[in-house]
């Protein structure tokens, strides 16, 4: 009777502890964006980007680096909440084939100032209903920003990136899901590219004092929609996403991809008629306020 009654007890702190252990491994994170009405939401994003243009026989080499902070004001509506988007401030330097230009919205002077400054007055504005699908997305452009690669459609795929990027459900540490990304090229490719995504749970950690999902992202090129001008070199990206409040911490990518220039146009020797292109972006949550 006495070795059954601890085998009992042995057998009740084993079920315990496995029930305990299967609790960590399998615990689950709801990946849903939530936006709380009345607030702002303040992000600060670092952008470095380098690409090479065959043209004339030579390699014309262009790089950049973009400081910016955007807010996300949000309201409730019928269908949801809505967010209106817009860029707050906003620093540039550029080296174009060895000419040095930059820009600061707090001080907009000399020959960028005209270009940019049209992004300082565009927005976006997203409804959103409550299991985190975009229900509409508008985009305010101003003249001269399809040159810079920011139309309409480049705004409002941006704008809505990260929402589709969501599994808007729980998702189980390990587990993955998938995402479909449809990127205009403004002007360099006759159709948006399709990116597919893979996002996969992999950890809960820490960082900067908050508990956050540690997600591995990954992306590749689809080859079968016939757009065939764009391959990728790395489409990776890791997002930290707290649960406690519905918004990820930060968000790094890695976007490196070639381009296929028309036919006819200029080529450099070693690379004809394509264009690398790779953009390192790195946001991270500001404030809500």
């Amino acid at each position: 009777m006495f070795n059954q009654r601890i085998l009992a007890i042995g057998g009740v702190a084993v079920a315990l502890l496995s029930s305990a252990f299967s609790e960590e491994a399998l615990a689950e994170v709801l990946f849903q964006l939530k936006f709380e009405p009345g607030k702002v939401y303040l992000t600060d994003s670092e952008m470095k980007q380098s690409m090479t243009m065959p043209m004339a026989g030579q390699q014309m080499k262009t790089s950049a680096l973009i400081n910016a902070t955007t807010s996300q004001t949000v309201k409730k509506v019928e269908e949801g909440v809505e967010i209106v988007q817009k860029m707050e401030s906003m620093m540039m330097d550029m080296d174009a084939a060895g000419m040095k230009m930059n820009f600061n919205s707090e001080n907009p002077q000399g020959p960028m100032a005209a270009m940019m400054a049209p992004m300082m007055d565009a927005k976006t504005t997203l409804v959103v209903n409550g299991d985190g699908n975009v229900v509409s997305v508008e985009a305010k452009a101003l003249p001269g920003m399809e040159n810079l690669g920011m139309g309409e459609d480049e705004m409002k795929q941006t704008a809505r990136e990260l929402l589709d990027m969501m599994a808007n459900k729980k998702v189980s540490e390990g587990g993955s899901w998938k995402s479909v990304s449809k990127m205009p090229m403004a002007g360099l490719t006759e159709e948006p590219v399709t990116i597919n995504y893979t996002l996969t749970f992999e950890k809960m950690t820490e960082y900067e004092g908050h508990e956050v999902a540690q997600v591995k992202i990954e992306g590749v090129v689809d080859a079968n929609d016939g757009n065939l001008q764009v391959t990728s070199k790395e489409l990776t990206g890791q997002m930290l996403f707290d649960p406690a409040i519905g918004q990820p911490r930060e968000v790094k990518m890695v976007v490196d991809l070639e381009i296929a220039l028309p036919e006819g146009a200029p080529a450099a020797e070693g690379a004809p008629g394509k264009m690398p292109m790779r953009t390192e972006t790195v946001s991270k949550l500001k404030e809500i306020k």
